[in-house]
């Protein structure tokens, strides 16, 4: 396994190849390209990989630019758009990216049409990605205060992804899953649930921890799941609830390859007043702090 850059988690927004002079002077192995960023901005490929290339960094797993959870006429506009950013994230080394399914119906939808809709365009993401030998990881949100409550309950938990990810699985064995040791706490999953489909159907992995411990209101592992926010996170080990170490500890001796990144999402307190490369280097230092010593 080996640690990824990914500016957008951390808050910042940045100039794509600004990132790979960050990813590199910080010390992490890869980037997260933005792919849809880089296209439409009209940066050159060969020059941005050029400079990947020149700084040792390779490519990790992109954001996904279709948006698939909006309207028909909305999906299939960006999904006309996708070949040209899978192609785009191809040449840039990256293995694939990954999306979330959503976790609860949408008003009037039963659990079976919410389903359907679900697979049928994530198969369609998935074949094209396939097409570039790319791979799609499905990423399921365990954070129960993430849901709207305006629809029933429909993937939560990791365990229960075998509805949207066996039938797309059945034409594209590449697609696989999203481990997020963030969201395995959060729905109370044992770790080792990232590894039901097998080491090699993890396509990237996230970490992240709770937000920091304060003196009036200490957060410890007995920490009410269901008062976990979704955007308010910690660095990997920075509250201790969230044992990443033994999370990577796992993945590395079940053989595990691909990226890492840290993910505490847009925390304010992280960047202000900052420079972005100590940004950088506070979140390569947070990783190697709980990185397993095998890998």
């Amino acid at each position: 396994m080996y640690m990824s850059w990914n500016a957008r988690c951390v808050g910042l927004a940045i100039d794509p190849i600004e990132s790979i002079g960050l990813a590199a002077a910080a010390g992490f192995d890869a980037i997260d390209a933005p792919i849809r960023d880089i296209v439409d901005s009209g940066i050159d490929l060969d020059r941005f990989r050029k400079l990947m290339d020149e700084s040792g960094i390779k490519g990790g797993a992109f954001p996904m630019p279709v948006d698939w959870r909006g309207e028909d006429e909305v999906f299939r506009s960006s999904l006309e758009a996708f070949p040209r950013y899978a192609a785009a994230a191809k040449r840039l080394g990256q293995v694939g990216a990954g999306t979330w399914v959503e976790p609860e119906t949408r008003p009037g939808e039963s659990r079976f049409q919410a389903i359907d809709r679900q697979v049928q365009r994530l198969a369609a993401i998935a074949r094209i990605l396939a097409d570039f030998d790319l791979r799609l990881g499905l990423e399921v949100i365990g954070v129960a205060s993430f849901r709207s409550g305006r629809g029933e309950p429909l993937i939560c938990k990791l365990a229960d992804l075998d509805e949207i990810l066996a039938p797309i699985r059945s034409s594209c064995p590449s697609v696989g899953v999203v481990a997020d040791v963030f969201h395995l706490f959060a729905a109370d999953e044992p770790i080792e649930t990232c590894l039901k489909w097998g080491v090699e159907a993890i396509v990237t992995t996230h970490v992240a921890d709770l937000p920091p411990r304060n003196r009036d209101e200490p957060i410890g592992t007995d920490f009410d799941r269901s008062r976990i926010v979704d955007s308010i996170r910690g660095l990997p080990g920075e509250n201790g609830s969230i044992d990443a170490r033994s999370f990577l500890q796992l993945l590395a001796e079940a053989g595990y390859g691909g990226p890492v990144i840290a993910e505490p999402l847009v925390q304010r307190r992280l960047i202000a007043g900052i420079d972005p490369i100590d940004v950088a280097r506070n979140v390569r230092r947070s990783l190697a702090a709980v990185w397993p010593r095998s890998s």
